[in-house]
């Protein structure tokens, strides 16, 4: 891991100094040979981790010169620029075509891209391709994350190009939600259809995610339910399941099916009502099973609105043998993982 080593790559641009281990720095129009740098052909580790999300100083203008001397260098502290929200350090790894692409559209963005929320904890190289001497396509799966847990991975398609002594970034493309980064919408990310028969099949997983959680998800081996206190909290605690037995496991089951606005206020409410409880990272619940005659499965819906990223529809949910309830439900379209329901937890059930 070297994770150091773009640090000092940030720094280096953000002050405009000329020391970077593996890479080099020259005055506009300049080239600085590699063989004068003994670290110059070393790359970069393959796969880093960070989990400082802060924001980087912003410098008053982009960094001139840099020389960097393997194409992973360039990816990589390219993805470094996108974890810092620092377009001054994606942009100085730019190609002059890519600069002059990306230029406008950082204006737009006050030189500030990304989100606060999910950030950029890790980034892997999952396919290298050497097209030719002077273009590589590299791509990498950047892993994001909430302070609810970890959130979908984003795929980045980056090609990489040789000019003179230095290796540039030419171009990237994006499968997954990559907002406020200046890239174009990959044409993979368009909105997939979503009709009546989708909303009805996501509405009864929704309601069976609800109770597997509600019943503390898988259940031992042999069947066994332990009960213990906890103190200050109660004294009738079941431990969850395997499949949900920690906040990340618990969030990314309810992720699969409702929007990370409603996961987390679940989480909440779940946690101030201490019918969660963490437990030295393992998650407890009270022992207590429930249970209703709502049946989401054999739901018929109907759509009410139908935008292009939001829609509603109103369900006619069977309640026992002769009666049926009415519930309008909001679907959300996400660019990394499709149509979520953008309702609280506890109303499909």
């Amino acid at each position: 891991m070297k994770t150091n080593h773009f640090k000092t790559a940030a720094a280096a641009l953000l002050a405009g100094t000329m020391m970077l281990s593996g890479a080099a720095y020259a005055s506009e129009g300049e080239h600085s040979p590699a063989g004068n740098n003994p670290q110059a052909a070393a790359k970069p580790a393959k796969s880093n981790t960070m989990t400082d999300n802060t924001t980087a100083a912003t410098p008053t203008k982009p960094a001139q010169g840099l020389i960097l001397t393997d194409p992973f260098q360039a990816a990589e502290l390219y993805i470094f620029g996108l974890q810092k929200r620092n377009a001054h350090i994606q942009y100085a790894t730019f190609s002059k075509s890519m600069q002059k692409r990306m230029k406008p559209k950082f204006h737009e963005l006050n030189w500030v891209t990304g989100v606060s929320s999910p950030w950029i904890t890790k980034w892997t190289m999952t396919k290298h391709t050497k097209v030719n001497t002077s273009r590589e396509i590299i791509e990498l799966r950047l892993d994001t994350a909430t302070s609810m847990g970890p959130e979908a991975p984003i795929i980045l398609r980056i090609t990489v190009v040789k000019a003179g002594n230095s290796w540039f970034v030419d171009a990237v493309s994006v499968k997954g939600d990559l907002p406020h980064s200046g890239l174009p919408e990959s044409t993979e990310n368009k909105v997939t259809a979503l009709g009546v028969q989708e909303a009805e099949q996501l509405a009864a997983k929704a309601a069976a995610h609800y109770w597997h959680i509600s019943s503390g998800g898988n259940a031992t081996s042999d069947g066994e339910i332990k009960e213990f206190s906890i103190k200050g909290k109660g004294d009738h605690y079941r431990w969850m399941g395997k499949d949900l037995s920690t906040k990340g496991k618990w969030t990314a089951y309810l992720l699969e099916v409702f929007t990370p606005e409603k996961v987390r206020q679940y989480w909440d409410a779940q946690v101030k009502s201490v019918s969660l409880v963490e437990v030295n990272g393992r998650l407890a619940q009270p022992n207590a099973d429930g249970g209703s005659l709502t049946d989401w499965s054999k739901a018929k819906a109907k759509l009410l609105e139908n935008g292009d990223t939001v829609k509603k529809f109103r369900f006619k949910v069977p309640d026992g043998d002769h009666d049926s309830q009415t519930y309008d439900v909001t679907f959300r379209y996400l660019a990394a993982s499709g149509w979520r329901i953008d309702e609280e937890v506890t109303k499909i059930k």
